[in-house]
């Protein structure tokens, strides 16, 4: 599965992005004005737990919510490395895990769900839009990010 064109073409223009709030305090009301809303949970969601650090925001939250943030995350950036002129191999890694991250987040959404990916498409181009407008013009750690990542995928393979 490449990269979905809905994620692609929601997440072209990012050129800064931010840290990671999953309920995003204080911004919450201003994203809802401007129609950026969360895609809901399910009580059939596999949910987070014990995610330690600067993921424990987390905490209870489907997992298939954060592989979708880890592949806007990824996407932003990707932006901000074209941006400074960073090798194309660098942008090109980012472009992987976009892609990758987008794979596994809507497998896990399909398979909690047990919906097609077409039928899961909506959902998780509201919650890649939340995100995308979430990310703009923000800066964060890539580092701790990314290791929010690493961490959300291991415990999808793990099965919790």
């Amino acid at each position: 599965m490449g990269i979905p064109a809905l994620v692609l073409a929601a997440l072209v223009g990012l050129s800064t992005p931010a840290a990671a709030e999953p309920d995003n305090p204080g911004g919450t009301a201003r994203m809802a004005a401007e129609g950026y809303v969360r895609t809901p949970g399910s009580p059939t969601d596999r949910r987070l737990v014990g995610l330690t650090r600067g993921a424990a925001g987390w905490n209870g939250d489907p997992i298939w919510k954060l592989l979708i943030y880890c592949s806007v995350m990824h996407t932003a950036r990707r932006n901000l490395l074209q941006a400074s002129g960073s090798p194309d191999q660098l942008v090109a890694e980012q472009d992987r895990l976009v892609a990758h991250y987008s794979d596994l987040g809507t497998a896990r959404f399909t398979a909690d769900r047990r919906v097609t990916d077409e039928a899961a498409t909506g959902a998780i181009a509201a919650e890649t839009a939340y995100w995308t407008f979430f990310f703009a013009g923000r800066s964060f750690s890539y580092a701790t990010e990314s290791r929010t990542c690493r961490e959300a995928e291991a415990r999808d393979r793990r099965g919790r």
